[in-house]
């Protein structure tokens, strides 16, 4: 098994796209016509990763899209994703992009590991951890 894709609920579809395409690269791509504003973004091997969806506009679509009964919280989701992690090879590049777009960000190694971690900061409040071999 393996991890499709993660919707994330926004405030400013236009904003949270901007920061995942300046920040990670994604890249904008083909969305089924849901009956809410969306946005699906790409990684670098054209497959779909993130998900984004207007809060003001899909609960409503969500709960008949899932046919909940009315009044039914059954289709929310809740708060409790701290963060979403990526691995990446190419450390170079992405502090260059960030530093560039000024995209706001934390560098932390993993305790007992390889591994060096970049947390970026963008609208509504994400976290979105980077993981690199120290190597």
């Amino acid at each position: 098994m393996r991890l499709n894709h993660v919707l994330i609920m926004t405030t400013d579809l236009s904003e949270m796209t901007t920061f995942f395409c300046q920040a990670l690269a994604l890249t904008v791509g083909d969305r089924p016509a849901f009956e809410f504003d969306g946005v699906w973004l790409y990684d670098d091997q054209n497959l779909p990763c993130i998900h984004l969806a207007d809060r003001s506009d899909i609960n409503a679509h969500q709960a008949e899209y899932l046919r909940q009964p009315k009044g039914s919280n059954l289709h929310s989701g809740l708060d409790t994703i701290d963060h979403l992690a990526f691995s990446s090879k190419d450390y170079p590049t992405l502090i260059r992009r960030l530093d560039q777009h000024q995209i706001p960000y934390i560098e932390r190694d993993i305790p007992e590991s390889e591994e060096h971690q970049v947390f970026v900061f963008g609208p509504d409040e994400l976290k979105v951890e980077i993981v690199f071999s120290r190597d």
